[in-house]
């Protein structure tokens, strides 16, 4: 369940803890802001209710909940049911696929080797920091993009593998994504620590905020301007860096947590092994020998939860 949505309606986001009949409250208004919400693929909305019912039973919450078919969520299966009648077929085979599916491995690999990413100018620069956060971390809203600071950012040394790591600590930021950790990759080039730690030695001084307005004259060691972008710019911005880069299929900014999400069924995020299987993708080690629809299939629950079955 979105931890920014429930924040917004005023609840506490540890919605573990929740009785059913909180839970039965609070249901049908999620699927309506589900439902309003561009980016999420509408027909994915009928599997919640199971993969809710996974989570809350699984490790390390243990509750014995049926979402699906327990009498305490009769009102909110009822509304979940209207719901799904008045998505109609017609609107979903319209759906346009360019904006709903994930990039492509050789997409993201080109975009990867292209100038749009690269530690060489601010604009460049600030392109690949915000590629390397999304993808890492699994796509942030477009308000927490905005609202991060330059302290959301601690880099610390993991001492068994001998590797440094940047992860997020921002009380806007949801659960699991203050879990990832972005591991340094010292002998590539796409090293996503190596990048950060430039970028923020480049940030304005007089400012605390982290994505701050690239400046067109960097010949000075402060690259960028005290104001922030807009987050409307955050809106559009994985579908402008791949035009820059010559790929013009419009991904939506989702379109990188299919590719998270499939690395992280075959490691936890809080791991080495993580940051190396997305290495492994952009350098382009792996291959789309992996189809668009396994990575979608690793994908299903889309967001739906937002918090870990397992933890660290």
């Amino acid at each position: 369940m979105d931890f920014d949505w429930l924040m917004s309606q005023g609840h506490s986001g540890n919605f573990e803890e929740m009785s059913t009949h909180q839970l039965n409250e609070l249901l049908p208004g999620f699927y309506n802001s589900y439902i309003n919400t561009e980016e999420c693929p509408k027909a994915l909305l009928k599997w919640f209710p199971l993969e809710l019912s996974r989570y809350l039973n699984s490790s390390p919450f243990h509750r014995d909940i049926d979402i699906t078919c327990g009498p305490e969520f009769v009102s909110s299966n009822v509304s979940l049911d209207l719901l799904q009648k008045d998505i109609s077929v017609t609107a979903a085979s319209s759906f346009d696929e360019s904006h709903s599916k994930p990039i492509s491995f050789t997409h993201l690999k080109a975009l990867y080797n292209s100038s749009s990413l690269s530690n060489s100018d601010p604009t460049s620069l600030q392109n690949k920091i915000w590629t390397d956060i999304n993808l890492y971390c699994g796509v942030l809203s477009r308000l927490v993009l905005r609202a991060l600071k330059k302290s959301s950012f601690v880099i610390e040394n993991d001492e068994t593998f001998g590797r440094k790591y940047y992860r997020i600590v921002d009380e806007n930021v949801s659960y699991e994504k203050q879990v990832t950790r972005i591991y340094e990759q010292p002998l590539s080039p796409f090293c996503p620590v190596r990048s950060l730690e430039l970028y923020l030695s480049k940030l304005n001084s007089r400012s605390e905020v982290f994505f701050q307005q690239p400046k067109k004259d960097y010949s000075h060691v402060q690259w960028y301007l005290e104001s922030a972008i807009g987050k409307n710019v955050h809106s559009n911005k994985l579908s402008q860096i791949c035009m820059q880069a010559g790929i013009n299929t419009p991904y939506r900014n989702t379109a990188l947590r299919p590719i998270s999400k499939f690395v992280q069924s075959q490691a936890a995020d809080y791991t080495p092994e993580y940051s190396d299987g997305i290495l492994r993708i952009i350098s382009g080690e792996d291959d789309d020998s992996v189809s668009d629809k396994q990575v979608l299939f690793q994908a299903a629950t889309y967001g739906f939860v937002t918090r870990k079955d397992h933890f660290p």
